[in-house]
């Protein structure tokens, strides 16, 4: 046997190896359908309904969500100008975003026990 061939022989076995020690230890371990099932139930109960907010429907909620925003908390933080560059400039036509993010506050203060339970003004 040549040295060429016992190199790419010797090459060829220890990427196998390699690939059996990865796909039994590693990939089995980290990527298991019930830890990617757990993580989306964790990521689920910790979603807001957004749509009780003045203003928000069903396509913002989800234009909030695909940019991250799930928690009354996740809104507050935002400014107007923030809330623009999620939803587009349509929002200037839907709701007012300084609202938005002072009812999602009101909220947020709710749920964290720093501003007692009181319903939050609805524009009619």
């Amino acid at each position: 046997m040549n040295i060429w061939t016992a190199l790419i022989l010797g090459i060829l076995i220890g990427w196998l190896v390699e690939w059996v020690i990865d796909w039994l230890y590693w990939r089995r371990r980290s990527g298991s359908a019930d830890e990617i099932a757990r993580l989306r139930a964790q990521l689920h109960a910790r979603r807001d309904p957004l749509e009780v907010i003045h203003g928000i429907g069903p396509v913002i909620a989800d234009k909030l969500n695909a940019a991250g925003i799930y928690t009354f908390e996740g809104l507050a933080e935002l400014a107007p100008a923030d809330m623009e560059t999620i939803i587009g400039p349509e929002i200037k036509n839907l709701a007012d975003e300084a609202s938005l993010i002072k009812e999602a506050r009101e909220l947020a203060e709710i749920r964290a026990g720093t501003r007692e339970d009181v319903t939050p003004r609805r524009k009619k």
